[in-house]
Formats: C-alpha cells, sequence, structure tokens
C-alpha cells in the first residue's frame, strides 16, 4: 500500500515537474504581440472612473501612460484574451475608447525588420573591404568573448570604477569586435554596437574624453559611463545624463549616445560648455533588460534579476525589479499593496520595487558613484520616453517643493529648446510628476535631489505622445536625439 502510494506521489510531482520544464521552454521563446491592441480611453472620462478602472485592470494589462492633473486619460495594451473582459469593463464604467494600434506585432516586426535589413546593408560593405586577417581575428575575439560571457555567470559584485585607459577586454561582456562598430543613428543599436561606440570614442578623443565602469549589472555587464570635458587643473562642476533605465525606451539610450557623438565630433562649437562643465553620460542602466529586447521581448521593462521563489523561477513577467522604482529615497512611499502606480510590492507587476531600497546592483552602483561624487554634479539629467514632458521632483508626492518655481522655469527652458528643434508636434508639458503624469516614489530624480541635495533634476520623457508610443520608428531618431542635445546645451548654459 504505502509503495503504491510513494509511487503515485512519485508520478504526480514526475508530471508537475515535467510541465514545469515545458513552460519554461515554451517561455524561451521571444514574446509574440500579434493582435495585441492599444487602447486609449477618451479625454473627458472621469477621474474616478478611470481610477477604478485602473485597479480593475493593473494585473491584466499593459499601462502605457496613466491619468495625471493635466490630462485624464489612460492608454494601454491589451491582449486577445483579455480584450473581451476589458471592453466589457470600459461598457459598465459608461467609458469610450480608441484604437491606437490594431496589432502592436506589425509595429515591432517593421522596427526589427529595419534593423534588421540595415545591419545586413552594414556587414555587406565592411566585407567587401576587409579581409581574410580581418575575418581570423574576428573569429578569434568572437571565441575570447565566450570564455568571458562564460566567466560572468558568476554572482555580481559591486566594485568601484575602473577607468578605461585602451581598448581592455576585461571590460568587453557583450561586445563583438573593436573593429566591428557600425554605431549610427538611422536606427537602433544593440548593446555590443553601444558598448564598441564608447570604447572606440573614448580611444580616439583620449584629450577630451574617459571611460569607466561604476559596477556590474545583475548578469554582469558593465554599466558604462562617458566623461567628457576640456581638462582642467582645478575643481571642476559637472552634469550627469542617464539613460536606459527603462529597457523598452529605445530612443533614450539612442539619444544619450548622440549627445556624446555631438560633444566629440563638434568640440570646437561645444567648448564653451566643455571648459566650465563635464559631462557624466550613463547611456545604458539597465543593460541586461536593454539587451533582452532585442532578444526575447520588444516590449521589456525591467531588469532581469530572479526575485527567487517557484513563481519567479516559472513566470517571465516575474523576473526583474523597475530600477526607477529602488532608489533609497521615499521608497514604496504612499504606496499599497495592490497600488501598483508607482511602484508595487508584487514581483509580477512591471513597477515592482525590489525586495528593499538599492536591492538591486544597478541602483547600487549608481548611487555609490553619486555618493562619492555629488559634491561636483550641479545637474542630472534622466532620460526617458515616452509622452514629451520635463518634470522636476519630487514625483513621490503632490506637495510642492520649495523651490519649484525656479524649477518649473528652468523647465520652460529645457521644454522650449527641445521644441524649437523638433518640429511638428514637439509641444513638452513641464510640472512635477503627478502634475503631468503620475506619483512615483523610488526614482532616481527623487533620490538625487531629497537625498543628495543636488539643485537642477530632470526627467525629460521623450516622443511621442501615444502614436508608436514606445516603438518610436528609426526614422526620428535623428530629429529627436538632436533637439534633447540642443536643450541639454541650452540647460548647461543657463546653470553656468
Amino acid at each position: 500500500m504505502y509503495l503504491t502510494l510513494w509511487k503515485g506521489m512519485i508520478f504526480k510531482y514526475s508530471v508537475i515537474w515535467v510541465n514545469i520544464v515545458l513552460m519554461r521552454v515554451s517561455l524561451s521563446e521571444a514574446r509574440d504581440y500579434t493582435n495585441y491592441k492599444l487602447l486609449k480611453v477618451e479625454p473627458g472620462s472621469s477621474s474616478d472612473s478611470l481610477n477604478l478602472l485602473y485597479h480593475q485592470l493593473v494585473e491584466d494589462v499593459d499601462f502605457w501612460t496613466e491619468p495625471s492633473t493635466l490630462k485624464n486619460e489612460l492608454q494601454f495594451m491589451v491582449g486577445p484574451h483579455q480584450l473581451s473582459r476589458v471592453m466589457g469593463l470600459l461598457d459598465s464604467f459608461n467609458i469610450s475608447s480608441t484604437v491606437l494600434m490594431e496589432n502592436v506585432q506589425d509595429l515591432i516586426n517593421k522596427q526589427i525588420n529595419e534593423i534588421q535589413d540595415h545591419d545586413c546593408s552594414m556587414d555587406t560593405n565592411k566585407r567587401k573591404k576587409r579581409g581574410i586577417f580581418d575575418d581570423l581575428f574576428n573569429f578569434f575575439s568572437r571565441q575570447d568573448e565566450e570564455e568571458l560571457r562564460v566567466s560572468t555567470n558568476e554572482e555580481p559584485s559591486f566594485r568601484s570604477p575602473r577607468k578605461i585607459n585602451s581598448f581592455d577586454n576585461s571590460f568587453k561582456n557583450d561586445v563583438t569586435s573593436f573593429f566591428n562598430s557600425s554605431m549610427n543613428w538611422e536606427n537602433y543599436q544593440n548593446i555590443d554596437v553601444i558598448h564598441n561606440f564608447l570604447y572606440e570614442t573614448a580611444r580616439k578623443n583620449p584629450s577630451i574624453a574617459t571611460i569607466f565602469s561604476i559596477g556590474k549589472s545583475y548578469e554582469g555587464r558593465d554599466l558604462l559611463v562617458f566623461k567628457i570635458g576640456t581638462p582642467q587643473p582645478n575643481y571642476k562642476p559637472a552634469i550627469f545624463i542617464e539613460g536606459g533605465i527603462h529597457a523598452r525606451e529605445w530612443i533614450s539610450p539612442a539619444a544619450t549616445t548622440y549627445i556624446i557623438k555631438e560633444f566629440v565630433n563638434n568640440y570646437e562649437k561645444n567648448k564653451e560648455i566643455l571648459d566650465v562643465f563635464d559631462f557624466y553620460i550613463l547611456p545604458i542602466l539597465n543593460p541586461d533588460g536593454y539587451a533582452y529586447t532585442f532578444r526575447k521581448d520588444r516590449l521589456w521593462r525591467k531588469s532581469r534579476s530572479r526575485n527567487g521563489g517557484l513563481i519567479g523561477a516559472i513566470l517571465p513577467g516575474c523576473v526583474g525589479v523597475d530600477l526607477n522604482r529602488n532608489f533609497g529615497y521615499k521608497w514604496l512611499a504612499k504606496n499599497s499593496l495592490f497600488n501598483a502606480r508607482g511602484g508595487s510590492r508584487l514581483t509580477c507587476l512591471e513597477t515592482y520595487a525590489g525586495s528593499k531600497p538599492f536591492s538591486e546592483p544597478e541602483t547600487r552602483a549608481l548611487s555609490n558613484f553619486l555618493l562619492n561624487n555629488k559634491d561636483k554634479f550641479q545637474g542630472y539629467l534622466s532620460i526617458h520616453s515616452f509622452g514629451q514632458k520635463v518634470i522636476y521632483p519630487y514625483s513621490y508626492t503632490n506637495v510642492k517643493i520649495k523651490d519649484w518655481k525656479e524649477l518649473h522655469q528652468m523647465g520652460n527652458v529645457i521644454a522650449n529648446t527641445i521644441s524649437k528643434y523638433s518640429g511638428v508636434d514637439a509641444i513638452y508639458d513641464v510640472g512635477t510628476s503627478s502634475d503631468v503624469q503620475y506619483r512615483a516614489s523610488g526614482g532616481a530624480d527623487d533620490y538625487v535631489r531629497g537625498a543628495l541635495g543636488i539643485k537642477w533634476v530632470f526627467l525629460i520623457e521623450l516622443p511621442d505622445k501615444g502614436r508608436h508610443g514606445f516603438l518610436l520608428p528609426p526614422h526620428l531618431i535623428k530629429q529627436v536625439s538632436f533637439s534633447v542635445f540642443q536643450g541639454i546645451r541650452e540647460f548647461a548654459h543657463q546653470i553656468a
């Protein structure tokens, strides 16, 4: 009898684990957004109805925008399996909606195809120009990289910044080859190309540029900071620019690398600013998530750390932390268990704030670097998308900061300058987060202002306002990046 029972238990749990393995295999494929729709709730709907709708749907749909003081509307993506329930809820709340994207996968396919076509074209041109020795060099370089990738599977640990004086293999991680960079702003680039660009640009401009790592990501990638400025014998103030904290916001790394390119390639035009300020630019704070958007899930938001437990091991959405909810200033302030808007304790939600403040190696690395150098930084700019907004602290509360009028005035200067160089439909809203989008706690911007005391802190949401959302077409990269560069130049002039 006991033997039969034991065999039955073995069979039962074997079936469970086989199902888990099969689930993980099926989830290893790239996520497909076929027939996912992007809906917009029409302005004019009552704020009470929108809030109720939000809490009904928060675990079932992906909110791309949320209600704010200025704009009483929602944009969210819904899958075909949830569409019927969502439309029923909208009807019950008497809320009308508009379909912004009929099939999200169509836009993703368009982006990916453009990237692949462009990469193939670049690769063909390069192959025409190189010989057998270049091919052999690149082959052996790739073997070195595979060994490096294996070595980075160890548990990540924080280390102090190390300056890179030359192209150092210990910093390569995902970089394919020093001679294989095809950096341009005609298209979105993967992390290999971006890191190559940073190394190569620093190597070619040693008199004004350096590159160093401030730490490692969860998966062992370097968090690379590019410093540019005219060397000065005495103390020199600095401005920090952070990008790529949310993985799916591809325009952010594109814009931050474009800023580097503009400063370097047009040094003489920008010398007046670079004589006064050093710029520390971190294009990708979330390299693991960013790499994942190119491999598996274009609309992934969080980092890629493992949150522990059986659910975190099985379900793909329960991996990672929203790094912009993980900083240790007012972490999870005014957020209940089920209020996901400004940060959540639920691991499977996109705004999961982590198990504790600075639980993630990426946020620890950045905060340690800023803390050790806070006296030199006069400004901090965080580059995001989308929505066309210039946001100043605090984001965790709707109570105005004491110098909010100065910040608002400076925000208008930045917004107006960006708009001036952007072209049509380029109006930027200015205000606190609760004014122009939603309250959010544990963000880098609040930490830099509240904990470090840096005065000029702004979060800039790049275009557009919802037509493409996170899937901004590649042909807009240069225009958007150039306009934000001009806004940052004007900002630097104003605080100099």
